[in-house]
C-alpha cells in the first residue's frame, strides 16, 4: 500500500520536528546549569549542533512556505512584504551568526559572548518590533470598527509581547556582557541573570519588567485566542472547546505560581534549590503553546470541509506561530553555559514572530469581517421581513434572498478592499445563513 506524501505533509512532518527541536533546545537552556557536566562533552556538542542544523534547516524550509502563502496579502499590504523582505535578511544574519557560534563549539572547543549578544539583541529587538507593529495594525482595526472585543485583546497581548520581547533583549545582552569574560570555554561556571537591582541595577530592573510583560501577553494572548476559536465552537463541540481553552490556562496557572511564591525569598528564579519549581513553570508555558497550537489545528481539521479560502491557511500559520513563539520565550541562556543552548530558540523568535503575526492579523480580521457580514445580514433580514406581510410564504423568502444578498456581496467587496482579506462567508453560506435568520423570525412570531 502506497503511502500519497505531498506538501501538506511535508509542512505537518517539518513543523512537528522543529517544534520538537525548540521544545529539547529551550528546555536544556532552562537547566544548562544542573546538565553542565553532561554537556561539556562531545555528545553535548554534538547535540547542540544537530539542533541548530534541525531548527533552521525546517525554519528556511516554512519561510519559503510563508513566502507563497502570503503572497496575495504582500501584494495587496506592501507594509507587511517589506517587513517580510527585513525580516527574511535579518534570519540569515541570524543564522550565519548561530552558524559561527556552532563551527567556534565544535572545532575550537569555544564561542564568543558578543557573538551570543548579537544574536540576542538583533532577534528580540526585530521581533519587538514586529508585534508593536502588529498591535498597531490591530488597534487600529479596532478603533475604526469598535465591535470586536477579540481585536482589542490580540492588540494588547502583542504590546505585551513586544514590551516582553525588547526587555527581553536589551536586558539579557547587557547582562551578557556585564563583567567579562567574552571567550566561554568548557570550564566556565554556570549561572543565570539575576532580577535584583541590588546585584545588576537597571539590567535587572529591565529583566523583571520582561518576565512581567510576557506573563501578561500569555494572559491577553490566551484571552483573544479562546475567543478567535470560539467562533468555531460548534463546529469543534462545546465540550471539546472548553477543555482546549481551559487547561493552557490552568497549565499557565501552574507555571507562574512558583515564580510568584519564589521571588519574595530569591533574588533569581533559577535558584537551584527551586529547580523542580523551574522545570514546572518552563514545562507548562510550552504546554500552552502546544495545546493552542492544536486547538488551532482542530478547528482547521473541523471545518477545512465546509469552508474554503484563505482563512484555512492562516489558521494553520496561527497554530504554527502560536507554538513556535510560546515556545521560544521560554528560553533562557544562562552566562557561561556551555555549548549555549538556547540561543538557536533566541534566534528564532524573530521568524516566530512574524509567523504569530501574518495567522493571527489574517485570521483576526477575516473573522471579524465574517462576524460583522453575518450582523448586517441579520440586520437587514429583520428590517426586510418588517416590510412583508407574509414572510411564511415561499415567495416572500425568496425575495428576501434576492435583496439582501447583493448587499452582503457589496459590503463583503468594500471590506475585502479597505482590509487586504476576501470573507471566508461564500454565496451559499451567506444564503443559508439568511434563511437561518428567516426561520428565527417566523418561529419568534409563530411564539408571539
Amino acid at each position: 500500500m502506497k503511502i500519497k506524501f505531498n506538501y501538506r505533509n511535508l509542512n505537518s512532518l517539518l513543523s512537528f520536528v522543529l517544534i520538537v527541536a525548540l521544545i529539547i533546545d529551550t528546555m536544556i537552556s532552562n537547566i544548562s546549569d544542573i546538565l553542565s557536566s553532561q554537556l561539556n562533552t562531545i555528545y553535548g556538542t554534538i547535540l547542540f549542533v544537530l539542533l541548530v542544523a534541525i531548527i533552521f534547516g525546517s525554519a528556511y524550509y516554512l519561510l519559503i512556505y510563508l513566502k507563497n502563502t502570503s503572497a496575495e496579502l504582500r501584494l495587496r499590504k506592501p507594509i507587511i512584504n517589506t517587513i517580510y523582505n527585513i525580516m527574511y535578511k535579518t534570519q540569515f544574519i541570524l543564522m550565519t551568526i548561530v552558524a559561527i557560534i556552532s563551527i567556534q563549539v565544535f572545532f575550537l572547543s569555544q564561542y564568543f559572548i558578543p557573538l551570543l549578544v548579537a544574536a540576542t539583541v538583533i532577534s528580540y529587538v526585530f521581533a519587538g518590533t514586529i508585534m508593536a507593529l502588529l498591535g498597531y495594525y490591530l488597534f487600529t482595526w479596532f478603533m475604526s470598527s469598535k465591535r470586536s472585543i477579540m481585536i482589542l485583546l490580540f492588540a494588547i497581548g502583542s504590546f505585551m509581547t513586544s514590551a516582553a520581547s525588547i526587555s527581553l533583549g536589551i536586558s539579557q545582552g547587557g547582562l551578557f556582557l556585564e563583567n567579562g569574560p567574552y571567550i566561554v570555554f568548557p570550564s566556565v561556571n554556570v549561572n543565570y541573570p539575576s532580577i535584583n537591582p541590588d546585584i545588576n541595577g537597571i539590567l535587572g530592573n529591565l529583566l523583571s519588567v520582561a518576565y512581567i510583560a510576557t506573563m501578561l501577553s500569555y494572559v491577553f494572548t490566551w484571552s483573544a485566542a479562546s475567543t478567535l476559536l470560539y467562533h468555531y465552537s460548534k463546529n469543534i463541540g462545546i465540550k471539546k472547546y472548553l477543555v482546549l481553552v481551559i487547561v493552557p490556562m490552568g497549565l499557565f496557572i501552574i507555571g507562574i505560581l512558583p515564580i510568584i511564591f519564589s521571588l519574595p525569598t530569591t533574588s533569581t528564579y533559577f535558584d537551584q534549590k527551586l529547580l523542580i519549581f523551574r522545570i514546572i513553570s518552563i514545562s507548562s508555558l510550552i504546554t500552552v503553546g502546544i495545546l493552542f497550537g492544536f486547538a488551532f489545528k482542530v478547528v482547521v481539521k473541523s471545518i477545512n470541509t465546509q469552508i474554503k479560502g484563505d482563512i484555512i491557511d492562516y489558521l494553520k500559520i496561527s497554530s504554527y506561530g502560536l507554538a513556535f513563539l510560546f515556545i521560544v520565550l521560554a528560553a533562557n541562556i544562562a552566562r557561561g553555559s556551555y555549548p549555549p543552548f538556547g540561543v538557536s530558540s533566541y534566534s528564532f523568535t524573530a521568524l516566530a514572530s512574524y509567523f504569530f503575526m501574518i495567522g493571527i492579523y489574517s485570521s483576526a480580521i477575516i473573522i471579524s469581517t465574517d462576524s460583522e457580514l453575518r450582523r448586517i445580514i441579520q440586520k437587514t433580514t429583520i428590517e426586510q421581513s418588517k416590510l412583508l406581510d407574509n414572510i411564511g410564504s415561499a415567495y416572500m423568502e425568496q425575495e428576501l434572498v434576492k435583496k439582501i444578498l447583493p448587499l452582503a456581496l457589496i459590503y463583503s467587496k468594500d471590506m475585502a478592499e479597505k482590509t487586504g482579506f476576501d470573507s471566508s462567508l461564500s454565496y451559499s453560506a451567506a444564503r443559508e445563513y439568511i434563511k437561518q435568520t428567516i426561520d428565527e423570525i417566523k418561529k419568534q412570531k409563530n411564539d408571539s
